[in-house]
């Protein structure tokens, strides 16, 4: 079998770079998986390493970009990827982050799913990390994508050890998600909930979400709580909120959340034995 294999292999000088984490060094690769026997020529199947650096003297930072491009046959039926790479996936792919902490062995093992043809709130259209922390990091990936006319997808991954983080360049890295504003959204799904001193689910979850508006109409104190196993509670002794906003007319009755940071449901409630009004609460969404 032959593997369609663009290594990268460390950038620095001499073997000092073992103790000192923070020269222009990278490793990573591109490959072309399939699941399942591999059909496409240049393909491989099953789980594969993408990085795999040495260890460190010292815990180092690293900078993960993954992408992803969907496959291109020509006339002969050789493979290529059909440009450009993208943020975003087209393919269901699971992939195995393992850290080493320590010399004595220390190893945590994380496992992500990235869903780009039928995304939820936990398998994201995109690789959902971009720092890693470790003395020696390894990332392996495999595509178990079962559906239809799936099962196929170009996979490059490219990891940098580094001192600082820009938060501009990480979001650049989804831009494909949005559009030419990647700051922007497509639109918001509006939800008019009325006054309740039960907990409601307010916003479902919704993996496209991007950021949450909320603003209380209500005559008493609304209590929002960003989860999907805990309710919104202003029980005495066994309070539970993330978020309390202000009656309408107070100080505090609007909230807008962070951008790209919380794809669940919104649960909240009213204090008081009965309360009257109602929020208003919307999330825009990618599309």
């Amino acid at each position: 079998m032959t593997t369609h294999d663009q290594s990268f292999r460390r950038w620095g000088i001499g073997d000092d770079h073992l103790a000192h984490p923070n020269r222009a060094q990278r490793w990573g690769s591109r490959k072309l998986l399939v699941r399942g026997p591999a059909s496409i020529p240049q393909s491989v199947s099953g789980q594969v390493t993408f990085v795999d650096t040495p260890t460190f003297d010292v815990p180092a930072l690293f900078y993960v970009q993954v992408r992803f491009a969907s496959v291109f046959l020509n006339d002969s039926g050789t493979p290529s990827p059909a440009l450009p790479f993208q943020s975003n996936s087209s393919d269901r792919i699971k992939f195995v982050v393992r850290r080493q902490l320590d010399e004595y062995g220390g190893l945590i093992t994380d496992e992500y799913i990235v869903n780009g043809f039928a995304p939820t709130t936990t398998e994201t259209f995109w690789f959902p990390i971009a720092v890693v922390g470790a003395r020696k990091l390894q990332i392996l990936a495999e595509d178990i994508d079962a559906n239809p006319g799936h099962g196929a997808q170009y996979v490059d991954v490219v990891a940098i050890p580094t001192t600082s983080i820009d938060d501009s360049l990480i979001i650049a890295e989804r831009t494909s998600l949005v559009g030419s504003n990647i700051f922007g959204y497509a639109n918001t799904d509006v939800q008019r909930i009325a006054a309740t001193n039960a907990s409601v689910t307010m916003l479902a979850a919704n993996s496209a979400r991007r950021q949450i508006f909320v603003t209380n109409e209500g005559d008493q104190r609304l209590a929002l709580r960003f989860s999907a196993l805990d309710t919104a509670r202003f029980t005495v002794g066994n309070e539970s909120w993330d978020v309390v906003l202000d009656p309408k007319g107070g100080a505090v009755t609007r909230y807008i959340s962070g951008q790209d940071g919380y794809w669940g449901p919104v649960q909240g409630v009213w204090d008081g034995a009965a309360p009257t009004g109602f929020a208003l609460i919307s999330g825009s969404t990618v599309s």
